[in-house]
């Protein structure tokens, strides 16, 4: 298996039978025109990802959805099929729909000699976010985006991987948010002293997965 990061949350994944594409965001303004990548992708991105044979979309927010960029790609490469998750009340399916997309909804798909596993994330309380487990022969990569930490996602994520760890871990570790750089500070030790506790604290969270899911290779990404 290869795994070849992108941007953001975006990465591909690779086996002998199938490439996934994962959480492609690429147009300015998400989150109410608020957010963009700097520095911007160099090149366009449909040509540096290339053709996919799925397209697997986490959850709702606007940097793990574009449904912009999606009719972009698929104006290219018009064969990627769509993968969702089947769990819980599928807002993202809605939205999709609504857009005017078809996407394919599983709790798990076969392709080949590989295994497509979409795992909800049991904190939040409504439809939120998945993890992707894919697994090939005695590989798995395991990618968690944006999950919050959840020991019944995870135990379900490891009963997953062949060995009962993945052998690579997309893990979230930072999230987008106004605090603190968006806040005036009177001080600037105050502003300080807040953004090394953030530090801190999405340090210590993505040092919590790595210590319950022991891949042999971590990447720290999507936010």
């Amino acid at each position: 298996m290869k795994v070849r990061y992108i941007y953001s949350a975006c990465i591909v994944i690779e086996t002998e039978d199938i490439s996934v594409l994962c959480d492609p965001w690429f147009t300015p303004g998400a989150d109410g025109g608020s957010w963009a990548q700097y520095p911007p992708l160099v090149g366009d991105p449909i040509d540096v990802i290339g053709p996919m044979d799925v397209i697997y979309i986490s959850h709702t927010h606007s940097d793990h959805y574009d449904p912009i960029f999606l009719r972009r790609y698929l104006a290219k490469f018009s064969d990627a099929e769509l993968l969702i998750t089947s769990e819980k009340l599928s807002f993202l399916e809605t939205r999709m729909l609504a857009d005017g997309f078809s996407p394919t909804v599983a709790k798990s798909k076969t392709y080949g000699g590989t295994v497509l596993s979409l795992v909800p994330n049991y904190s939040e309380p409504f439809d939120h976010d998945t993890a992707l487990v894919v697994v090939c022969g005695d590989q798995s990569v395991a990618n968690l985006n944006d999950n919050h930490f959840d020991r019944k996602q995870i135990a379900e994520i490891k009963l997953l991987c062949p060995g009962g760890r993945p052998d690579f871990a997309g893990l979230p570790y930072t999230g987008a948010g106004p605090y603190p750089q968006t806040y005036h500070f009177d001080d600037p030790k105050d502003r300080a002293a807040a953004e090394e506790r953030k530090k801190e604290q999405f340090l210590s969270i993505y040092k919590r997965f790595i210590e319950a899911l022991d891949p042999k290779i971590a990447l720290p990404f999507a936010g």
